[in-house]
């Protein structure tokens, strides 16, 4: 879903913003417990679990590794679906996370076909509009708190970049999604964990 040649960037963190909606929405109509499950199943098989499946590529040796990882993921999801409260942390967190790999796909260079066609599509107005729109989600949860997701998920940013960078020569297709998953899990967990902020 990421940085997809089928949608505009600019699109991308207000399709993560409406699934984090459309989550949200079923947290609140069942109980809280299935309400997130079913919030989790429907961002998996909306993104068909492209990120959660990028993972064992940042394993190639060690692939069921990268499998328990993006299992992980999903249970760190879960249990802060559980925990949070706020509807504008959902949102946030999930229109963070295309931000985010937007921003990862404008500063790193393409490696492998899948990148080439995602990135060919990507201008820089696209990227600061994609990047603005984020930003502008995460301030939803207040300043302070939005303020924290920003600088972590800047981070984020810079590590994956130098991660990338060093085992690969740049970015492909499938980090630009296992980045996305990062930091909509880190996203959620810390929205959950600084309510009170």
């Amino acid at each position: 879903m990421a940085v997809s040649a089928r949608f505009p960037a600019v699109l991308q963190p207000v399709s993560g913003a409406l699934l984090g909606l459309c989550g949200y929405g079923l947290i609140a109509v069942l109980p809280r417990g299935p309400g997130a499950v079913a919030a989790l199943a429907v961002w998996t098989a909306a993104t068909l679990a492209e990120g959660e499946r990028g993972f064992a590529g940042w394993f190639p040796r060690l692939p069921l590794f990268g499998s328990l990882l993006a299992g992980c993921t999903i249970l760190v999801r879960w249990y802060a679906l559980m925990s949070l409260q706020l509807t504008p942390g959902i949102i946030a967190a999930m229109a963070v996370g295309p931000a985010a790999s937007v921003a990862l796909a404008w500063i790193s260079r393409p490696v492998d076909d899948a990148a080439f066609r995602r990135l060919s599509v990507l201008t820089a107005p696209q990227a600061i509009v994609a990047i603005g729109e984020g930003i502008a989600a995460v301030l939803l949860c207040g300043v302070r708190t939005g303020t924290v997701l920003v600088l972590v998920s800047w981070l984020l940013l810079r590590g994956v970049t130098a991660l990338v960078n060093w085992r690969w020569g740049g970015v492909r297709g499938s980090d630009l999604e296992a980045f996305r998953v990062v930091v909509e899990t880190t996203s959620l967990t810390l929205s959950a964990s600084l309510r009170e902020l």
